[in-house]
């Protein structure tokens, strides 16, 4: 079972600016709206290899019930409660098993992924 912690928006689309690139649009409409889900960060410290000193990487997890979050790779998501907006980096499905229901997960960060 998933826990909800907080209400999430999905948002999806690009327009163009005045210079004539193309940006996200985060004040169109959501594709679905306040939807209850878990949002959760964790944080761990790890040795970089290259300079051999102790970095901290924070990560973003979403979970949903399966089918009530249609999102993909490069989404936007917007948390209701605070409205900061989330990149989604990563979407992975997790079948139902005999011991419970299935879940989605979304590994997402703070900014754009390139």
């Amino acid at each position: 079972m998933i826990k909800a912690t907080t209400t999430l928006s999905l948002l999806r689309g690009t327009k163009l600016n005045d210079f004539g690139d193309e940006v996200d649009d985060d004040s169109g409409a959501a594709i679905v709206s306040a939807v209850p889900g878990s949002l959760v960060e964790v944080s761990r410290r790890i040795d970089d290899p290259v300079t051999g000193a102790w970095v901290e990487v924070s990560q973003l997890v979403a979970r949903f019930t399966p089918g009530t979050f249609p999102a993909v790779a490069g989404d936007r998501v917007r948390d209701e409660t605070t409205a900061e907006l989330y990149w989604v980096r990563r979407v992975k499905a997790t079948p139902r098993s005999i011991g419970g229901l299935g879940a989605l997960r979304l590994d997402m960060s703070r900014t754009r992924p390139e």
